[in-house]
């Protein structure tokens, strides 16, 4: 049913840089299956590029009939959105409610199967999506992934307040940015802060009068992350200490940043040995575990990097178009 609007608005995919890049990306992919160690692999993302290119034809089609169409459809995620909010900042303050969602027999009409055999390690052991220091919603178990969903709402959020002259999607973006700390992401954390001094810029400059209660939103929003992302973590220590909440919080970061530098080591090598084409699909999954397995990390890990994950599957154009 899309493809008439897909073709119809084919010039508008191309003449728009972002789309024109993905565009660009999907070709490479296709072109990388040549030379791919397991073409399967490729299918998904290659799906996924097919899809949002039609939707996006589609929307564009509906947005040019009637703009208020695509308000009502935003308005909707936005809501849903902050429903996935509150869930995070539930499952964070009670963990086990969380796990009696996933494993509840009505749990799969918001996650997929697949979602949901994912969550548990291959050894059998503790779920890996269930860190009581860190915390997924509804629809996003993953931390991350729920600290980018949030991020993103929270902008368009934003972008509706301004639009529409409402205080109501103001308020929706701080319930949002709210939540992202208590997901206990640290990319969700940069990202919450990065959207709060842009709301404090954009919404102080609209909405003047409400400049004092702004800031103070966001005073709240730094307050509730401390106490979301120290608070299991001083629970811990003698004596509630927060110098060693801090160095444990530290210790972390600096073990995950540590993982990450390892990962960017191995796509550097292999980048210097083929620049150009990449790894194709499968590459990364068939060479990486035996370096993995020298400087002692999992070896399931994923690039860790947009651009690397564009380079290795797609070549190096592809990764200058990501960049792009």
């Amino acid at each position: 049913m899309l493809w008439p609007e897909f073709i119809r608005e084919v010039r508008v995919i191309i003449s728009w840089k972002p789309t024109a890049a993905l565009l660009g990306v999907l070709s490479l992919y296709l072109l990388s299956l040549m030379w791919s160690d397991n073409r399967k692999l490729g299918l998904q993302p290659i799906g996924y590029f097919c899809q949002f290119l039609i939707i996006f034809s589609a929307v564009v089609t509906v947005g040019r009939r009637d703009r208020n169409i695509i308000y009502r459809m935003l308005s909707v995620t936005v809501a849903l959105g902050v429903a996935v909010a509150l869930s995070v900042i539930v499952f964070r303050i009670l963990p086990g409610l969380k796990l009696a969602y996933v494993l509840s027999p009505n749990a799969h009409f918001f996650i997929s199967p697949n979602a949901q055999a994912s969550i548990f390690n291959s050894q059998g052991g503790l779920p890996n999506d269930f860190n009581p220091l860190k915390s997924g919603g509804l629809i996003a178990l993953n931390a991350n992934k729920a600290g980018s969903v949030l991020g993103l709402l929270a902008g368009i959020a934003l972008g509706l307040s301004l639009i529409r002259r409402s205080r109501t999607y103001g308020v929706m973006s701080i319930i949002l940015l709210a939540a992202i700390p208590f997901t206990g992401s640290k990319a969700g954390l940069l990202l919450a802060a990065g959207m709060s001094l842009l709301a404090l810029r954009l919404m102080g400059t609209y909405y003047s009068r409400w400049r004092n209660v702004l800031h103070l939103g966001m005073v709240v929003i730094v307050l509730l992350g401390t106490v979301a992302w120290l608070g299991p973590k001083a629970i811990r220590v003698q004596e509630g200490s927060s110098y060693k909440a801090l160095g444990a919080l530290a210790m972390r970061t600096n073990y995950s940043l540590s993982q990450r530098e390892k990962v960017w080591a191995y796509g550097w090598q292999t980048f210097l040995t083929h620049p150009l084409k990449g790894q194709g699909f499968g590459g990364w999954q068939k060479g990486f575990p035996a370096y993995a397995r020298k400087v002692g990390v999992e070896a399931s890990l994923p690039p860790e990097d947009t651009i690397i994950y564009l380079w290795s599957q797609g070549g190096l154009l592809a990764a200058v178009l990501g960049i792009m």
